[in-house]
């Protein structure tokens, strides 16, 4: 069976290589879901950089693992995190293990400025009379809401709202040289107001800015106004004909709390979200310090940054640092002092500070040790106190390196490592907004609990408190800037101006070890975007601008790369097990293959996932009630209606799991169906030994139904893909690859055995396996294990042959694997694989199979095992009839028709487009119609053949009351295994609508499968493609022998 296997693996590598991108651009206007249009996107190869298709990777077939002669001793099932209480208990020890790290124990910092913090404001919407006079604004007339500052609104597009406040200063505030305004965040254009005077304005949402305000503000009450005005994003509105903007923005914001505008798919409104406070300054200042550690040389390199506004009496000063450890006791310097002499008006002083050997400990995920930076600013006379700054650091390296083999290996602190984890929308903002710390501790210890070592805060970043508390907790972190798919013409340099200011933000934080420039770029597909030639030039200026402030970041060109290559790490997006269209074929993916790479590199996979929906619990209790469910107790995700169209599941379920009647029946089918495509493709990934990183869309939901595709819900309860992500991400783990699910009893197929590890040991250690039926163990054995290291990343350890036993009926057949240390014989990981076993397929002896036609109907019998077949004669009428073409029907009508009356059960495999009629009765109650036409999927074009993805999909639904269904299971037509390719394929067939007729099988509400009781015989309308599946998936054989009349 392997070299049949070997044989079916020469055609999947044949086909991948055949596989070429296709040139589509998106709707201009739209039409359908936004993000749908994204996927159906083919790839734009520009061949800029040689290019290479990894291919299904070929096994040795000669490596085969044995089972023992005798059953000997059997191994429990490993214990592992299963129940939210578990999840709970776990979180509870990660809090305490990094206790010590989240402590401030360094000796307290000079503070010499004194703030005032703006924590509410009046809000209001500007209106015609704001517009028609300023005074009437700034006065404080008419009608304003209160509210508390963070705040985050909509709506999307055009839109200009007004905050205002009135504040005074108390006198030591007063005596002060300078008085800034410092908005740590505002989202977008920003014009700022004092006592009337515009004080400054800014563009963007992710950047701090301030500006001085001394000289306009008066002893007693002042009056603040900030207006703020929104614009549509580059990325475009959602309406049905998109209208573009020129907001540098994404599809992640914090959302806000409207369930039609604020909760789906973060929108991009605007706000004062992040905190806005006055503060005291010297006319000389320490404007940055950027501790810029360098593990070489066990050093760190300072930069002080100082601004002097007292123009002709600005003077020479001195600088005193001192440099701790911030959460373990150390005192690396103290009161060093450096006389800066005056040059123009800023002054960049650097320095290098050595840390002695004894006291230099590396920050790491595992162990985020800090230390804390702390500068003072004195006169020249070094008596006068004028500023005093500090901030935390780690002494960390983080490379892609292009000199390694392949390119683009990854190393942290000089250690080869893989990354694996998680894209992020809106919940860590709003952690921050809320200031709910312990929300955000938990939030990032739960990423640390899936396994994961980073967190990709997508398409934007974060607040710099989120980074603050990921140094402490020792998560990595991918910055993005914000920029998705297109950039204005007009926005080319806004681009540039924002990027070294958000670099700016970042570089203090070990937490972040690279940058993303842009996000599934589509360079000159609309005319109001630069081309990807302009994108490329963008690159080079970003390197340039983003090295200035730091040289030493690391970046990822491009998230997501429709246009690839770049000259960077390769990434790509991957939704195969959503978007049916999108990314590498599934059964070539479970095989190794990849999208086109450039030669010579490693890769990513920047985002992939399904959508889940949330619990029914959370939905009746805030969802809208007219999103819940129907006076008779039916539900369905169409109910889901947003400004953006709700979810997605509505559209996509058909291609994945069978519709349920009930918000139970559909919450479980759709968390199902994500936390076995979550499974699938992370185990596929992790197989891969180019494969460094990958991130899954999306980790915790901001809102309820905000993005679906999350695996834990807002209320932070893990949905079933968390639990399969976590097991999948284990750093040293074993895995079982089989596609088939379902055997008849005799039956013998190989299965592949592999160890993945993403850590530097090797242990030594030894394979255990064994086979269980329904719970006992039949069979076991053992093997030596060949622990790869991470640079290899998987190991195949070989074939385990596996022989379904003998059974009377349906049983459940569990091969379990358990990774187990030699010398303490400790099991350090398990997997199993379930699979069902039939009893060998029953046909009638007695009754003969009538062919009227050729080849399809000629495999159905042959498959079925059933020998007695004729194709020329009189038809009888205890004959199991299968015809091929209805043309064929029509020739012999009578006779056929007569047939079944006297009781033959005939199988149809074709009909015509139009209303035809089938069987003796020519009542209306006996019209067909063909709705759509059998498709022919081509993995070639990886699309099927008429461009309609109703022509196929990877399961065939069920009409669950059919009593010829009775005992099968939901995922029993899910994913069939096709024994020619040895591999699954898609189901295609056609649809229709038959009156009189009952359905079988079905797509949506139209009927794939059909039947019809007619005299003493019955009829079968059968669009259903099941050529080379009869013989290897039981489920479905036994359903065409009860068709057949067996």
């Amino acid at each position: 069976m392997r070299k049949k296997e070997f044989f079916s693996l020469g055609f999947w590598i044949f086909l991948s290589i055949l596989f070429l991108p296709v040139s589509n651009s998106w709707a201009q206007e739209g039409g359908g879901d936004f993000y749908t249009d994204i996927a159906k996107t083919k790839y734009q190869e520009r061949y800029s950089f040689p290019m290479e298709r990894p291919g299904p990777v070929a096994l040795p077939h000669d490596k085969v693992l044995g089972w023992k002669k005798k059953v000997g001793k059997a191994f429990a099932p490993m214990a592992r995190i299963e129940t939210e209480e578990q999840v709970d208990a776990a979180l509870a020890e990660l809090r305490a293990k990094y206790q010590v790290f989240m402590k401030d124990i360094a000796p307290k910092a000079t503070e010499a400025r004194k703030r005032l913090n703006i924590s509410a404001m009046q809000f209001r919407y500007e209106t015609r009379e704001d517009q028609k006079d300023f005074n009437y604004t700034l006065s404080g007339k008419g009608e304003w809401q209160n509210i508390t500052i963070p705040y985050y609104h909509g709506p999307q597009g055009p839109s200009t709202v007004n905050y205002r406040t009135e504040f005074e200063l108390d006198e030591s505030m007063l005596a002060q040289e300078e008085l800034f305004l410092h908005f740590n965040g505002a989202d977008y254009y920003t014009d700022a107001y004092i006592n009337g005077h515009h004080v400054g304005y800014h563009e963007g949402m992710l950047d701090e800015f301030e500006f001085n305000v001394r000289k306009y503000i008066l002893p007693g009450k002042n009056t603040l106004l900030v207006r703020l005005r929104n614009d549509f994003s580059m990325l475009g509105s959602e309406q049905p004909k998109r209208r573009w903007g020129n907001k540098l923005a994404a599809s992640n914001s914090p959302g806000w709390d409207d369930p039609f505008t604020g909760w789906n798919c973060a929108p991009a409104g605007y706000g004062l979200y992040q905190d806005l406070y006055f503060e005291t300054r010297s006319n000389t200042y320490i404007a940055d310090i950027f501790a810029r550690p360098n593990l070489d040389s066990s050093r760190v390199e300072l930069w002080v940054e100082t601004e002097m506004l007292n123009g002709n009496d600005a003077d020479d000063f001195k600088l005193s640092v001192g440099l701790f450890g911030q959460n373990f006791e150390a005192t690396v310097a103290n009161n060093l002092a450096y006389d800066v002499e005056l040059v123009g008006g800023r002054v960049l002083t650097k320095m290098m500070i050595e840390i002695p050997k004894e006291k230099l400990r590396l920050w790491s995920p595992d162990s985020p040790w800090l230390y804390q930076m702390q500068v003072e600013l004195y006169d020249k006379t070094g008596i006068k106190l004028l500023d005093a700054m500090k901030c935390q650091f780690g002494m960390r390296s983080f490379v892609i390196s292009e000199d390694s083999t392949p390119k683009g290996r990854m190393y942290l602190n000089g250690k080869e490592i893989r990354l694996r984890g998680t894209n992020t929308m809106g919940f860590l903002q709003l952690d921050v907004m809320r200031k709910d710390w312990d929300q955000l501790t938990d939030d990032l210890l739960l990423a640390k609990l899936t396994n994961m070592n980073f967190i990709r805060t997508t398409q934007r970043i974060a607040q710099k408190e989120v980074y603050e508390y990921a140094d402490r907790l020792g998560m990595m972190m991918q910055a993005d800037l914000p920029l998705f798919a297109y950039v204005n013409q007009k926005q080319f340099h806004e681009a540039l101006a924002q990027a070294p200011r958000i670099e700016r933000l970042l570089r203090n934080h070990p937490s972040v070890i690279m940058m993303t420039y842009i996000n599934e770029p589509m360079g000159g597909v609309q005319p109001h975007a630069i081309s990807r030639a302009a994108y490329e030039k963008m690159f080079d200026a970003l390197d340039i601008i983003v090295q200035h402030e730091n040289p030493d970041r690391a970046v990822k060109y491009v998230d997501g790369d429709y246009q690839a290559p770049n000259k960077g790490l390769p990434d790509d997006h991957c939704y195969n097990i959503w978007y049916p269209e999108h990314g590498t074929d599934l059964p070539l993916m479970m095989r190794g293959a990849w999208e086109h790479v450039k030669q010579g590199w490693m890769y990513g996979c920047g985002e992939f996932g399904a959508e889940g929906l949330d619990y029914p619990e959370m939905m009746r209790r805030r969802y809208p009630k007219e999103w819940n469910e129907n006076n008779d107790g039916t539900w369905s995700p169409e109910q889901l209606k947003t400004e953006k169209g709700g979810n997605q599941t509505w559209e996509k379920y058909p291609f994945w799991f069978e519709a349920g009647r009930t918000m139970e029946e559909w919450v479980k089918a759709s968390q199902d169906h994500q936390e076995w495509g979550v499974e699938k493709v992370t185990r596929a990934f992790r197989r891969m030994p180019r494969m460094n990183t990958f991130a899954i869309h999306l980790f915790i939901d901001a809102w309820p139904n905000g993005w679906m595709k999350t695996i834990v819900d807002t209320e932070r309860r893990p949905k079933p893909a968390w639990y399969a992500y976590r097991d999948a991400l284990t750093p040293l783990a074993v895995q079982i690859r089989s596609e088939r699910k379902s055997f008849f009893s005799g039956e013998e197929h190989p299965v592949e055995l592999w160890i993945c590890n993403d850590t530097h040991e090797t242990p030594n250690t030894e394979l255990r396996y064994q086979l269980e039926l329904e719970g006992k163990v039949i069979k076991t054995g053992k093997a030596k294990a060949d622990v790869p290291n991470v640079t290899d990343g998987s190991r195949f350890q070989g074939f385990l042959d596996v022989t379904a036993p003998e059974v009377k009926k349906r049983s459940d057949l569990t091969l379990r694997l358990g990774l187990f240390d030699v010398k303490s014989g400790k099991q350090l990981h398990e997997d199993t694989h379930v699979s069902s076993v039939f009893p060998k397929l029953q046909v009638p002896d007695d009754n003969r199979v009538y062919i009227v036609g050729n080849k399809d109907s000629v495999s159905i019998a042959k498959e079925l095992g059933m020998d007695h077949v004729v194709y020329k004669g009189d038809i009888k009428s205890n004959d199991m009839i299968i015809i091929e073409k209805y043309e064929q029907y029509n020739a012999r009508r009578a006779e056929i028709d007569k047939a079944v009356q006297n009781g033959a059960h005939c199988l149809l495999l074709d009909i015509p487009k139009g209303i035809v009629k089938i069987g003796s009765n020519d009542k209306s109650d006996n019209a067909v119609e063909l709705i759509k036409e059998k498709g022919v999927f081509s993995l070639i074009q990886n699309i099927s053949t008429e461009h309609e993805e109703e022509d196929w999909s990877w399961i065939v639904a069920r009409n669950k009351n059919h009593p010829w269904l009775k005992g099968t299971r939901a995922n029993d037509f899910k994913y069939t295994y096709n024994s020619k390719m040895q591999s699954p394929t898609r189901q295609t067939y056609g649809i229709f609508e038959a009156k009189g007729f009952t359905p079988v099988m079905i797509y949506k509400n139209n009927s794939i499968i059909a039947e019809r009781k007619d005299g003493e015989g019955r009829w079968v309308i059968s669009l259903l493609d099941v050529k080379n599946q009869l013989d290897c998936n039981p489920a479905l054989a036994e359903l065409f022998v009860k068709i057949l009349g067996g």
